[in-house]
């Protein structure tokens, strides 16, 4: 029993330990437990952990080191000042997503808007939190309906004036136009070669492919924008690299239709957005 009871340091996890681990250990002790990771450095002699929670933490940072990704370890994410919860069947938000809401942000006042495919809720918790839009949301997958609806408890986000379904988007018949559409789709194509290991191992693979060379998605909405924008409504997507100029030229056929690119902190065109124009 008194075996179970000790507790150890942090100096007793990281005794023997190279650079790398230490490294390791502090990112994940400072998100699993949510606190600043100078924390951890001036407690060291702290006798916090049990053999079980050693055990365990040993176990997780050395996941993180052979999978070389923190979140997909601790299952929750910091986005937009968003504390968000993640699971594997669902697309782990990435930060370049966070400039899709800062122009969604710029643009868009007391407006009501839709997002197609909200996986954790990033997106749509991350507009409702900082602006006065009202949002609904869909994906096809129930796990990330789940998902979004504890993320937004999690952050303080009352849902009761939003429309969060379980649908599919290709199946949606109804009359109701929107202010502006936001979604970023699968856009990788089936045969890129350029996709790491690591990003095939811990996102689903659902939420990163798409059919017709990646655009599939982009393709259907824009050819259906009718369906779901008001006149004067807008567009907002995340796209891959180097689609911009295949995007381009798509839309160059869509006479009602207005768009620009913007460039991410990369200088890459990552965003697009397109303007429907009253007749």
């Amino acid at each position: 029993m008194i075996f179970f009871k000790k507790r150890y340091t942090l100096n007793d996890l990281i005794f023997k330990k190279d650079l790398n681990y230490r490294n390791n250990l502090y990112l994940f002790l400072a998100n699993y437990f949510e606190k600043d990771i100078f924390y951890f450095f001036q407690n060291k002699e702290k006798k916090f952990f049990t053999i079980k929670e050693k055990i365990i933490i040993n176990y997780k940072v050395k996941k993180i080191i052979s999978n070389k990704d923190l979140n997909s370890i601790c299952q929750k994410k910091r986005f937009y000042n968003l504390d968000l919860k993640l699971n594997k069947s669902v697309f782990i938000p990435q930060y370049d997503t966070e400039g899709l809401v800062e122009i969604i942000l710029s643009n868009e006042k007391q407006k009501k808007g839709i997002e197609i495919g909200i996986g954790t809720g990033a997106i749509i918790l991350s507009i409702l939190k900082n602006s006065e839009n009202t949002v609904d949301g869909i994906d096809i997958n129930k796990k990330a309906i789940k998902l979004t609806n504890i993320n937004a408890k999690r952050n303080n986000i009352d849902l009761k004036k939003e429309t969060i379904l379980k649908k599919n988007v290709f199946k949606i018949k109804n009359n109701l136009k929107y202010d502006f559409l936001v979604a970023n789709p699968p856009y990788i194509s089936y045969d890129d070669q350029k996709i790491t290991k690591i990003v095939k191992k811990i996102q689903p693979k659902k939420a990163l492919y798409a059919k017709e060379k990646g655009f599939y998605f982009y393709k259907y909405l824009i050819k259906n924008n009718e369906k779901f924008l008001k006149e004067n409504g807008r567009m907002y997507f995340e796209i891959g690299l180097d689609q911009d100029k295949y995007l381009e030229n798509y839309l160059a056929d869509f006479k009602k239709l207005n768009f620009y690119f913007v460039k991410d902190l990369n200088n890459i065109n990552r965003y697009l957005v397109i303007k429907k124009i009253k007749d």
